[in-house]
C-alpha cells in the first residue's frame, strides 16, 4: 500500500474532476485505471488537522480553535499502519514536512512504524519560506528545520523500498512542494506561471489582481509534485509491484485564491 498526500490538492486542477488542462499527468493515468471518489470532503483547512483523518479515520482537531498534539495522548488513535503492522506489513511514513509543527509528530509516530523520516531529522539542506509567515516564525523561534524538497523525500522512500524485499509494506508519503508560496527548482521547467514575479505571495495575502496568476504558479509547483509520483510508480513497475500494490492518492486540504 502506497498513501501518498499531496499538500493543498484542489479537485479542479485534475481532469477527472473537471479541469480544462492536464496539470498532473501522472495522476491522471493512475485515475483512468483507478476508482475515483468524486464526492470528498477534507476535515479541516488547516494541514495539521486535515493531514491524519486519511490516516486515522478519526477527526483529529480536539480544541474548539487550536489544538497542538500532546504526547501521550489520552484520546483514541489508531492509525492504518497499527492495523497493518499486526498483519505482518513493514510500515514508514517519509514527510517533506517538519512534523514536529503543531506537535503533528506525537499524533504521528506510534511503536508500529518501522521508519519515519522527516525534515526534522534530514541530514540534507531544508528551506523556510519567509512568505509562510506563521510556519517560518515558529522555525526561528526554536531553531526548527524547514521543508525537504519533494525529489528526496521520494528518493528516501524508494531506497527504503528497495530494502524490503519479503514482507508486504505500506508507505505514506506526504508531499510539501505545492505548499505556498509554491516554490519549484530552477531545473524544472514552468508550464503554466512565469519564471519570474514582481509581486510576493504571501501568506493570506497577494494582490486580488494577481489570483489568476498565483494559480498558474501553484499549477506548476502540482506538476512538480507528479514528477516525483512518476518516479515512485515508475519503481513499482521495475519491481513488478502495481499489481500487488494499492496507491492512493488524495490531499489534505484545498487551497483559496480569494474565492470565497
Amino acid at each position: 500500500v502506497v498513501l501518498i498526500i499531496v499538500e493543498s490538492l484542489r479537485a479542479d486542477q485534475l481532469v477527472v474532476y473537471g479541469s480544462p488542462r492536464t496539470v498532473m499527468p501522472t495522476v491522471e493515468s493512475l485515475a483512468q485505471r483507478s476508482l475515483v471518489f468524486r464526492n470528498t470532503w477534507a476535515q479541516s483547512s488547516h494541514t495539521s488537522y486535515a493531514v491524519f483523518a486519511p490516516l486515522s479515520s478519526h477527526y483529529p482537531l480536539r480544541s474548539i480553535t487550536r489544538h497542538v498534539y500532546p504526547k501521550n495522548a489520552s484520546y483514541p488513535r489508531v492509525m492504518v499502519y497499527d492495523v497493518l503492522k499486526s498483519l505482518g506489513y513493514v510500515t514508514a511514513a517519509f514527510s517533506s514536512s517538519n512534523e514536529n509543527w503543531e506537535g503533528m509528530i506525537n499524533y504521528l509516530q506510534t511503536d508500529n512504524l518501522d521508519k519515519l523520516f522527516h525534515a526534522a531529522v534530514a541530514e540534507e539542506q531544508t528551506v523556510i519560506h519567509e512568505e509562510d509567515s506563521g510556519f517560518a516564525g515558529w522555525a526561528k523561534q526554536l531553531g526548527q528545520r524547514g521543508s525537504l524538497d519533494d525529489r528526496l523525500t521520494v528518493t528516501k522512500a524508494i531506497e527504503w523500498l528497495e530494502s524490503q524485499t519479503h514482507s508486504p509494506f505500506f508507505v505514506y508519503l506526504n508531499l510539501q512542494s505545492a505548499h505556498l508560496p509554491y516554490r519549484i527548482p530552477s531545473d524544472f521547467p514552468r508550464q503554466f506561471g512565469p519564471e519570474a514575479l514582481d509581486f510576493t505571495i504571501r501568506f493570506g495575502y497577494f494582490p486580488r489582481n494577481k489570483a489568476k496568476t498565483v494559480k498558474d504558479v501553484y499549477a506548476d509547483s502540482l506538476a512538480y509534485v507528479d514528477a516525483q509520483i512518476s518516479r515512485m510508480v515508475e519503481f513499482l513497475t521495475r519491481r513488478n509491484l502495481t499489481k500487488d500494490t494499492i496507491i492512493v492518492v488524495t490531499g489534505d486540504h484545498g487551497q483559496a485564491f480569494y474565492e470565497h
